[in-house]
């Protein structure tokens, strides 16, 4: 009994601390990492809801790790209302790619099918812009019979390609094998481990 009271003081401390502007952003990092760490105790408790809220407030944050962390732990809440922020982020250009990444791993773990589609759509242009990266002229006459296995794949494409097979559905699987299949695989490794 007496360690349920100290969780539930230490979730109203944690998102006290999110909520407050004058917050370092490594502290804002770290609680919002932590959080998303208590996050089966949040569902258990009537503070998820209000953790949830602070939390997509910090997916506006200054700082990017800020962000990182708040997707991080909006996906170990399982927040399915933060599906349409997530999204946005995962499909921000400019953020960085460790923001994206946690942002696609959050929509796998929240396992929504609203996902996929903006999922299968950053895949598909990462795994381009990989391609093109890789093999100078892509796509030219010749693109077509070139084999390319990139061990190296882009972050954000193997965060998709995760979060696709979490999720599942007739539409992430049939994507998954068809990346699996194609002459031009990049990041094949990361689809087998989908699979």
């Amino acid at each position: 009994r007496l360690r349920k009271h100290f969780k539930e003081q230490a979730i109203t401390a944690f998102v006290a601390l999110l909520r407050e502007s004058g917050t370092r952003w490594e502290v804002r990092a770290a609680v919002a990492r932590a959080v998303g760490r208590l996050g089966d105790e949040f569902r258990r408790t009537r503070d998820k809801a209000e953790a949830a809220a602070a939390l997509k407030l910090a997916l506006a944050d200054t700082d990017a790790e800020v962000r990182a962390a708040a997707a991080y732990a909006l996906g170990k809440l399982k927040d399915e209302q933060a599906v349409g922020g997530l999204t946005e982020m995962l499909r921000k250009r400019p953020e960085g790619n460790e923001v994206r990444v946690e942002a696609a791993r959050a929509l796998g773990r929240i396992g929504s099918a609203r996902a996929v589609g903006p999922l299968l759509e950053t895949a598909k242009e990462e795994r381009e812009k990989a391609v093109r990266e890789t093999i100078p002229g892509f796509p030219g006459p010749k693109a077509k019979d070139i084999f390319v296995l990139h061990r190296a794949m882009p972050l954000v494409l193997h965060a998709c390609y995760w979060a696709l097979g979490e999720i599942g559905g007739r539409e992430a699987l049939e994507f998954l094998l068809e990346q699996h299949q194609t002459r031009q695989v990049t990041g094949k490794d990361a689809v087998l481990e989908t699979l």
